[in-house]
């Protein structure tokens, strides 16, 4: 069973006082190795206690919550985030409804990654400043975590924004490094998923209907007029091409032109932007 631990008791000032020895708050792998023999030697029973026992004590203290917990998460991992699975809106894909697999990549892929950043950044947003957001306690729990663009966006923002040797100062790069104030690679993937998220979310729905913006639905219009005024009443009467005018068969032939540039287009544009986002998938984490 997993145990998800915001703290350890092991970690606590309380430890450090039973463990006589206070642990380190972060070090290299060689750092941790000299503390843990450091105090291992100085109170051997001091630090099973601390080490050993008190993990176990916690364990066992918080088994009912570690139970519930991994109930919620499973109930959220195949209900509510569908983890095993890259699912569609059904703003875009109905439910019931058959899609070929080529259509639905597209949606699939994009959908997920608007869960990622309304979802999952929203949440680091808010456990990161908890101070700052106000949630009830049903969004906060609810079998599942809750849905904030703005959250995202704002956290997103914040990663789009580091620099080696500026935002943290923790990562050893001094003024005179060449790699000081440029963005990191945090930065960059961010400033990527936030350009795909935009297309996906502002431009891709705004895209002319390429039926309408060709003239093809026009056409189509005024050859089903014409069929029903020659009392054909089929609703394929309109593919009849042997009837019509001279300014008809024109329409028809440029409607037709530009339909076929407009999808290829935007077939192209999907086939681009669908691209950068399999190159920026080992980002997609929290």
């Amino acid at each position: 069973m997993f145990a998800n631990r915001k703290n350890y008791w092991s970690c606590t000032k309380f430890a450090d006082w039973l463990r006589g020895e206070k642990k380190l708050s972060a070090g290299t792998g060689n750092e941790w190795n000299t503390w843990d023999k450091q105090a291992r030697e100085a109170h051997p029973i001091r630090y099973w206690i601390v080490e050993e026992g008190l993990d176990q004590i916690q364990n066992l203290i918080c088994f009912p919550h570690d139970v519930w917990d991994n109930v919620e998460r499973y109930y959220s991992n195949r209900f509510v985030s569908h983890a095993n699975a890259l699912v569609a809106s059904k703003d875009h894909i109905r439910l019931g409804q058959w899609w070929d697999v080529g259509t639905r990549i597209l949606p699939c892929l994009f959908d997920t990654l608007q869960d990622f950043v309304e979802i999952e950044l929203a949440w680091m947003e808010y456990i990161s400043h908890p101070e700052k957001y106000k949630r009830s306690f049903w969004k906060r729990v609810r079998f599942g975590s809750f849905r904030d663009r703005e959250l995202g966006l704002r956290y997103l923002d914040w990663e789009a924004s580091l620099k080696y040797g500026i935002n943290e100062g923790e990562d050893g790069i001094e003024s005179s490094h060449k790699l000081y104030g440029k963005f990191t690679p945090q930065a960059l993937a961010a400033q990527e998923i936030k350009e795909l998220y935009t297309w996906w979310i502002n431009i891709y729905p705004a895209r002319p209907d390429p039926y309408d913006f060709s003239g093809w639905t026009s056409y189509c219009a005024k050859k089903r007029e014409q069929a029903k005024k020659n009392g054909v009443t089929s609703s394929i009467a309109f593919l009849d091409t042997e009837h019509e005018t001279p300014e008809l068969c024109r329409e028809r032939k440029e409607a037709m032109k530009k339909l076929r540039k407009i999808e290829t287009d935007y077939l192209r544009e999907d086939t681009s932007m669908l691209i950068r986002l399999i190159k920026i998938r080992d980002s997609l984490w929290t």
